[in-house]
């Protein structure tokens, strides 16, 4: 009799421990994730259709080839290069132009300033444009002429990839999502860009 009472509270001991350790399991501690700045460098190679539009809007466009790359940052502010250039399909194909560019701005619009040189007109040329994702607005500036020659540009690049910041946690805890599988009951203000960090 005695050993069975003894087994019995052996095992209702253990029980109890193992109950006791599995919601001290589910209890661990939260801290907000501190957030630092990110950026990203993205490259991209593209090809778009040019029309002239002075005067009225060329039926022919010309063909633009370029390489883009910009530094995105996780405020959306975006800077970088772009060169490309410009090939003549009226007539018979020839080389128009080529050109080199500062970007800056933002992932939805963008400003475009640089130089270039004009094959077709003998001429170098300053050009400014905005763009946005698949298009371009711009003018150029020819120096010997002392012209200005207005475009619409539709290519292939499309809107900046996003960059989110970078979430740390401090020494002990580890990023996780919250409010899933063991990591329950986390509040609002432990959560940051939907995620927490946690010390089990």
């Amino acid at each position: 009799m005695k050993k069975r009472y003894l087994v019995c509270s052996i095992f209702g001991l253990s029980v109890s421990l193992f109950s006791s350790s599995s919601l001290y399991a589910g209890l661990g501690s939260y801290l907000p994730p501190t957030v630092a700045p990110n950026k990203s460098t993205q490259t991209h190679a593209y090809a778009g259709l040019v029309w002239t539009l002075n005067n009225q809007l060329s039926y022919v466009p010309d063909i633009s080839l370029g390489v883009r790359s910009l530094a995105v940052k996780s405020d959306n502010h975006v800077s970088g290069a772009e060169a490309n250039l410009r090939v003549n399909l009226k007539d018979a194909p020839s080389l128009n132009s080529v050109r080199l560019l500062y970007v800056g701005g933002n992932r939805d619009l963008q400003g475009n300033i640089g130089v270039g040189y004009s094959f077709l007109h003998k001429d170098f040329l300053a050009t400014l444009a905005g763009s946005a994702p698949y298009s371009k607005l711009g003018v150029d500036y020819l120096f010997r002429e002392k012209s200005f020659q207005s475009y619409l540009e539709v290519n292939s690049l499309a809107k900046p990839h996003v960059v989110n910041d970078t979430l740390n946690c401090d020494a002990g805890f580890h990023l996780v999502v919250p409010n899933q599988g063991d990591y329950e009951g986390v509040s609002g203000e432990n959560i940051v860009n939907g995620m927490t960090c946690a010390n089990f």
